[in-house]
């Protein structure tokens, strides 16, 4: 028996919102959570889902990089056009490495090998060992998607923060005030968090992170983090203007985006999305934010990012 939850907070939303979850459901979706003005208007879980269920975030997990990045910024830690090789000191030696920038790793430009696919959470090469890799073009010129510039990331970032490990720094800057978690239980052969892919969260946990990117890094009154910096984590990269850093700012096919054949929609729209259709919407347009979990190992290759959110927002 599929046990599900349905919690409906504004009555004359629910039509629009059940046909949403029937389109859902039709790809063995676990959970459906929908925000709107910061309330909870809709929540239905299936086929394993629950609101307590931590759930692998897949390829979403890489947009808590870029957030990362914003709250570092903020703090005066980097800046998005600092060169890494001011801190990881042995790229200077490479004429390609020593112009690759925050920027270029984080909107999958930096011009070095992708690293391996797979199933999102697998072992992956080690932080170190991804970071001695050699490019393969010049940094800002091509986009290609894979794990190696967000685990990069993260070595880098440690390195500048000396003391804090990156669950610590993300837990203290953005996720704790949040009053929310995040667990990597996806690990690269190093044993440091797989960055790319390894993070596991409640839908409820991923949906209020959403909430606050809605709200431009405020919570409770308080500026998180400077809503300029995560501004610039939704401008369109000139490798692939249907990506920003971190973020897909497109609802079209992802072999569009892939291909970088696909324009950014224009309403500020922003997607963190992973293997098995894992999806965080952000729709600023509709003061809305949603989330829809699956299994990650189910390929839904019918599944329609634009039906879904034209039953969400109409």
């Amino acid at each position: 028996m599929i046990a599900a939850t349905l919690l409906l907070a504004h009555l004359t939303t629910a039509p629009d919102l059940t046909k949403a979850w029937e389109y859902a459901a039709k790809f063995n979706s676990q959970a459906m959570i929908v925000m709107v003005d910061g309330k909870v208007v809709f929540e239905q879980y299936a086929n394993g889902g629950g609101k307590d269920r931590l759930q692998a975030l897949a390829s979403g997990s890489k947009s808590f990089c870029g957030v990362v990045a914003a709250a570092a910024a903020t703090d005066g830690t980097l800046s998005f056009d600092e060169k890494i090789a001011g801190t990881l000191t042995d790229w200077s030696k490479d004429s390609k490495k020593s112009q690759i920038t925050v920027r270029h790793l984080l909107n999958l430009s930096s011009g070095l090998p992708v690293g391996a696919r797979g199933r999102e959470g697998g072992t992956r090469q080690g932080w170190v060992e991804s970071a001695a890799s050699t490019p393969v073009f010049a940094p800002g010129e091509q986009f290609a998607y894979g794990p190696h510039s967000f685990n990069i990331f993260g070595h880098f970032l440690e390195t500048k923060l000396k003391t804090e490990k990156w669950e610590e720094y993300l837990s203290r800057r953005v996720l704790a005030p949040l009053g929310v978690k995040v667990e990597y239980r996806g690990k690269t052969a190093d044993g440091n968090p797989q960055l790319a892919g390894g993070a596991w969260m409640t839908g409820r946990d991923w949906i209020t992170f959403g909430e606050f990117l809605r709200n431009e890094g405020k919570w409770k009154g308080e500026q998180l983090i400077r809503a300029e910096f995560l501004k610039a984590l939704y401008q369109p990269s000139k490798a692939n203007p249907s990506y920003g850093l971190t973020f897909w700012l497109s609802d079209a096919s992802e072999i569009e985006m892939m291909r970088a054949k696909a324009e950014p929609r224009t309403d500020g729209f922003r997607v963190a999305a992973g293997a098995g259709k894992q999806r965080l919407y952000i729709v600023p347009s509709q003061n809305m934010v949603a989330v829809r979990l699956g299994h990650i190992g189910e390929a839904v290759h019918a599944w329609d990012d634009r039906a879904l959110l034209e039953l969400l927002t109409t």
